[in-house]
């Protein structure tokens, strides 16, 4: 349940709470609050590769540690950091609203840009985001699962590096017939090139 090198929950923590997490998203929503959704923000270190390869893996690892005490630091005591996999990381944001999701994205990033490699030469460091909030805006809850708003958010961050890096983005779906879309045509509208009904939108910097 917690990466041994970090100390942050990792991706199994993910698999066994989920039900639980979904669970009180739709509790939240039956008790009225019908806006409430779960956010999923992933993180990826910029160039880490580089990081390694210049400093070494031990100011690698040390990287990789202090960019999840900034993440930590900045998330709320409600959210959950977890490592997802090498120089990737996820939050899950609970007990929030859809418009809130943009300003963590940026707080996460300013925080982790005050992150140093160390070393003889110390280098900033600075992270890409993709961001998304589950249920997909104008999407039925139903006709969707966490993977795939998870996967929205994966290509969110793709486009974010592809953007420049050190920058949050998400993805919103075009058009009224997307309130019938599932899974199939979600994920279609993804891999499609250029994206089918759908936008990468950057968010601008320093909205906190």
């Amino acid at each position: 349940m917690t990466d041994a090198l970090t100390g942050l929950h990792n991706r199994r923590f993910m698999q066994e709470h989920v039900l639980h997490l979904f669970a009180e998203l739709i509790r939240a929503r039956e008790d009225g609050s019908v806006d409430a959704i779960l956010g999923f923000i992933l993180v990826d270190i910029d160039f880490f590769k580089v990081v390694n390869d210049r400093f070494g893996h031990a100011v690698g690892d040390d990287v990789l540690c202090a960019v999840g005490r900034a993440l930590r630091e900045a998330a709320r005591d409600s959210d959950y950091v977890l490592r997802w996999g090498g120089e990737e990381f996820l939050l899950v944001v609970t007990n929030s609203m859809r418009g809130e999701l943009v300003n963590i994205a940026e707080r996460l990033r300013l925080n982790v840009a005050k992150v140093r490699t160390g070393g003889v030469d110390p280098q900033a460091v600075t992270v890409s985001l993709g961001y998304v909030a589950y249920p997909l805006a104008g999407i039925a809850l139903e006709r969707h699962e966490w993977s795939t708003a998870l996967a929205v958010a994966d290509k969110a961050l793709y486009g974010a590096k592809e953007s420049g890096r050190n920058c949050a983005a998400t993805i919103v779906f075009d058009g009224a017939e997307r309130a019938s879309w599932g899974d199939d045509e979600i994920r279609a509208a993804l891999e499609a090139s250029p994206m089918a009904g759908a936008t990468l939108v950057v968010a601008p910097r320093s909205l906190v």
